[in-house]
């Protein structure tokens, strides 16, 4: 049997590696999240806007635009963070490449929603809107899954 000296030396040994489970997940960003977080709510409140019939017409792409813009930069600035997270192990950087993909999913849809605003407006009930509300809640939970 191990004494009980050694399994306290592997032990503290191994928290360093242990604390915020990095072997795991890259190290939780509060930052990353926050933007994230505001992108969503932002995300959230353009779609449903769009479901109560605001966005109908292509006319109406122009008073968004600015809208678009600004989720659009957190989307890529969370993006650019999410990239950048420390990831010593592969599973980290697996954890790390999930994170991003989500993100980036949740900018490609907004982006492609701005394409049919502009094109042609958006239907209220039509569905349009469904897969940024999915891809972009996606992203907001993964945000948050290495706290």
């Amino acid at each position: 049997m191990m004494s009980i000296t050694i399994r306290a030396t592997i032990i503290v040994a191994l928290l360093p590696l242990l604390s915020g489970c990095t072997l795991f997940a890259p190290r939780f960003d509060p930052e990353l999240a926050a933007r994230v977080d505001d992108a969503h709510v932002q995300v959230g409140q353009l779609l449903s806007e769009a479901e109560f019939g605001r966005y109908q017409s292509a006319e109406s792409f122009d008073g968004a635009l600015t809208r678009y813009a600004e989720i659009d930069a957190k989307l890529s600035t969370a993006e650019q963070s999410a990239n950048a997270l420390d990831a010593p192990t592969a599973a980290s950087r697996r954890a790390r490449d999930l994170l991003v993909g989500q993100v980036t999913g949740c900018r490609t849809q907004m982006r492609e929603l701005a394409v049919i605003h502009r094109r042609e407006g958006i239907a209220p009930n039509a569905g349009i809107t469904a897969n940024a509300r999915v891809s972009c809640n996606a992203a907001a939970h993964a945000a948050h899954a290495m706290e």
